[in-house]
């Protein structure tokens, strides 16, 4: 089973492009064999992804969702009439880890179940924990597809 995992900053620019760009690459990863996806929950590329996953699970009802918290107090729905149903949430064992470090000691638990990461960085620009994430992501041998390279 393929799993794939999502990274990328905060705030997503020229939205409906990267959307678009985003579909068509998830369509082609669950074509090659990806069924389980690991999703954020820290900004809109990680919401952008979420959206464009269960849009997906529409037409690959195979797939599985998992939006990934990194604490107790993860954010939730706002909407109760929402999907939730279609997603689990799953939060790894880090609420020992220094609250400041949580998000990158989830962040390496994602990347190492995962065998591709599809990303929205712009790493020449700036360093983010999505860059230092790609970063760990690629030193462990991981195929990652960069949205803006598309």
């Amino acid at each position: 089973m393929k799993t794939c995992a999502f990274f990328g900053h905060r705030k997503v620019f020229s939205f409906y492009e990267i959307e678009n760009k985003l579909i068509n690459t998830v369509e082609k990863l669950i074509e090659e064999g990806c069924v389980r996806f690991l999703v954020g929950d820290h900004g809109e590329f990680d919401n952008l992804a979420l959206n464009v996953c269960l849009k997906l699970k529409k037409k690959f009802s195979n797939i599985k969702i998992e939006k990934v918290a990194t604490s107790l107090n993860f954010n939730k729905p706002k909407d109760e009439e929402c999907c939730v149903a279609e997603y689990d949430t799953i939060i790894y064992d880090i609420e020992t880890v220094y609250f400041k470090r949580r998000i990158e000691t989830s962040n390496r638990h994602v990347i190492d179940e995962s065998d591709v990461v599809v990303c929205y960085i712009r790493d020449k620009e700036y360093c983010s924990g999505a860059v230092n994430a790609v970063k760990y992501a690629d030193k462990s041998g991981k195929k990652i597809i960069n949205i803006l390279n598309i």
